[in-house]
């Protein structure tokens, strides 16, 4: 018998609600898959790879395979540059009115793990985000 307590429903709720506003974005199966890629990203503290997430969360909850998960990222037709809007219309909505003529910088970090060496991409101009936070946090 799964026994989940109201809490874990409470916090599915949310997150389901979350996710129900790019819905329109991604085919009812894409969707799907979608929404429990964002459970386990939330999850976890660190993410090492699209096998960890299926090993010891999606596979869990979903009837597919790792290789659907893969699917997903490389062949489905959801457009990367509509998510991004959305977000971007998500983010500025929560933005007090009080400060509706403040200046506000948006910053977005997309690192789920932490990247080390030389032999990633752009790694010339991989921009800590962390580091410049704590640098305009130590200036204010």
């Amino acid at each position: 018998m799964n026994i989940i307590s109201e809490n874990q429903k409470s916090i599915y709720s949310f997150i389901n609600k979350f996710c129900n506003q790019y819905r329109d974005i991604f085919t009812k199966k894409t969707f799907k898959m979608f929404f429990w890629i964002v459970i386990s990203i939330i999850s976890f503290d660190k993410i090492h790879s699209i096998r960890f997430i299926w090993n010891n969360f999606i596979s869990k909850h979903m009837e597919s395979s790792l290789n659907s998960v893969y699917y997903f990222f490389s062949y489905s037709k959801f457009s990367l540059e509509n998510i991004m809007k959305r977000t971007v219309t998500l983010l500025l909505e929560i933005i007090p009115q009080e400060l509706e003529n403040e200046k506000i910088f948006l910053i977005v970090d997309d690192t789920l793990q932490e990247k080390f060496g030389d032999k990633f991409a752009g790694h010339n101009t991989f921009f800590d985000i962390h580091t410049m936070l704590d640098v305009i946090t130590a200036a204010i």
